[in-house]
């Protein structure tokens, strides 16, 4: 959950480092008003009536993939991001502010000294801007 958002809607307090994790789900009570549930005590100062806002915490991923891999036969995996998000996360593109990214190779079966994953070839290109 982030805190002393911007309350206009339009995100303008991103990037926000102001984020808590929950211990439990939010509880709505009789008066329309919610319940946080925190596991430790806040590490900032969060102002009475402050706007808050549904945030990921951590990484997000764009898999792209094979999961049936045939030993000698080569796969070609691709994955493309579409932009940037306008709010929070948006499926396939950056978040607002995002200054670096991480490409993660992850084997999903099993591999052993005469079964090796060889990678050939990684290409990142840029193929659009603003898209």
């Amino acid at each position: 959950m982030a805190l002393n958002v911007d309350g206009s809607g339009n995100c303008a307090d991103l990037p926000n480092k102001n984020y808590i994790q929950l211990a439990a789900p939010p509880k709505k009570s009789d008066d329309g008003t919610w319940e946080l549930k925190l596991g430790k005590p806040l590490p900032f100062d969060v102002s009475e009536k402050s706007f808050v806002r549904q945030h990921t915490d951590g990484a997000t991923f764009k898999w792209a993939g094979a999961s049936f891999l045939t030993p000698g036969k080569q796969v070609e995996c691709t994955g493309k991001i579409k932009g940037v998000a306008t709010c929070g996360t948006e499926n396939g593109k950056f978040w607002t502010g995002a200054r670096k990214f991480r490409l993660v190779i992850a084997p999903m079966t099993a591999l052993s000294p005469d079964k090796p994953m060889i990678i050939h070839s990684i290409k990142l290109e840029k193929v659009g801007v603003g898209k």
